[in-house]
């Protein structure tokens, strides 16, 4: 089983199919949670990340530009995300101006940090996928066995 996002799955997304676009969404909201606390996003702010990168993805044609010849998929998502998020952060900057408050937040802002933390995040999205799968092809006892070797090898990965 590949755990990589699908073409196919894009697809049927730009043609508006519901069952694909809420596919999607499940699948990579923890991710887009995960960044969103990379760039200090409270909670109801990843929310609205979510629904933002969704909008920002899926909204006509002229918007979804993902070419696969161009480089993976989970960069330009990323890049997506990345950019609705300092959007997020612009907006809470000139609210806070507005009520006088300093609207200060805490970002890194070394471009290397967020790209490890990226990529953490994508290994764990991933590693997610694959245990889901796994959960149901082997039985109970040898999964808690997989589970706490892990665990050992990688405390709060999963």
């Amino acid at each position: 089983m590949a755990f990589t996002t699908r073409l196919t799955t894009l697809e049927r997304i730009k043609k508006g199919d519901e069952m694909a676009w809420n596919q999607f969404r499940e699948a990579y909201k923890a991710l887009m949670f995960l960044r969103g606390a990379d760039f200090g996003l409270s909670a109801d702010e990843k929310e609205q990340l979510v629904q933002d990168v969704m909008v920002s993805l899926f909204m006509g044609n002229s918007v979804f530009r993902y070419d696969k010849s161009k480089g993976r998929f989970r960069d330009y998502l990323k890049t997506i995300i990345d950019r609705r998020a300092i959007d997020i952060i612009r907006k809470r900057v000139t609210e806070h101006r507005t009520t006088g408050d300093n609207g200060e937040t805490e970002v890194a802002s070394d471009d290397t940090v967020l790209d490890e933390k990226w990529d953490r995040a994508w290994y764990q999205h991933i590693l997610a996928q694959a245990l889901d799968a796994l959960r149901g092809e082997i039985d109970p006892d040898s999964f808690q066995v997989i589970m706490m070797l892990l665990n050992n090898a990688e405390p709060k990965t999963i």
